[in-house]
């Protein structure tokens, strides 16, 4: 059977439709797995603006997020606590902090999280308030390096801009640039910001050699 124009036209024709159905279907797959991808980062890479560690007994009792400031009692009762046993303030508690509860008074006592703790969550430490095991966390700054930041902090009152890191011997530019990405300057109240590199595991943070 010869092709005849009429039938070479079909053909070209129905190519084209079948090409036009296939990149349609492979679109469709891309954008759901776009959407799964965001999804599911989304899930295991949270970003809040508070974070909250409730102890009792050295035994880790559970998380609990919120996008502002809350109270103690709030905090336990998310977590399913009985909070008419507790001794608890009416108080706000700051941001990103940990809440043990000793003895049988159930007592809380209000502790700000470590460093490594911030960290895990997306956040940036506060170089006014870190101590010097947080600072070796940040790869490059080893317990020497740390403590002349602790000490260079000590004496000037506070830092009041992280360019000033580089007064103290051992920071040269390139590593206070490096260290920019896990502290920051802040007020008091004031809500940590998101970094900008991935969240670090626990696994990451451990095998540091610093």
């Amino acid at each position: 059977m010869k092709n005849t124009p009429q039938h070479m036209g079909q053909a070209t024709a129905m190519h084209g439709l079948i090409v036009m159905a296939v990149a349609a279907i492979l679109i469709a797959v891309v954008g759901a797995g776009k959407q799964f991808m965001n999804g599911a980062l989304e899930s295991v890479t949270p970003h809040p603006r508070c974070a909250y560690l409730v102890f009792q007994a050295g035994q880790c009792l559970g998380t609990v997020f919120s996008d502002l400031q809350i109270s103690e009692s709030e905090i336990l009762a998310r977590i399913g606590i009985n909070t008419q046993s507790a001794t608890i303030t009416p108080n706000t508690v700051p941001c990103f902090s940990c809440l043990k509860i000793a003895g049988e008074s159930m007592k809380v006592q209000i502790e700000p999280m470590k460093g490594s703790q911030i960290l895990c969550y997306g956040r940036r430490m506060d170089l006014n308030s870190v101590t010097a095991a947080d600072l070796t966390v940040i790869p490059g700054i080893g317990p020497k390096l740390a403590d002349r930041i602790i000490k260079f902090r000590e004496s000037s009152g506070r830092f009041r801009d992280i360019g000033e890191l580089r007064k103290i011997r051992g920071l040269h530019v390139k590593k206070v640039a490096s260290a920019a990405e896990f502290v920051e300057i802040h007020a008091p109240g004031k809500n940590l910001s998101a970094v900008t590199h991935p969240v670090w595991t626990w696994s990451a943070i451990s095998s540091s050699p610093y």
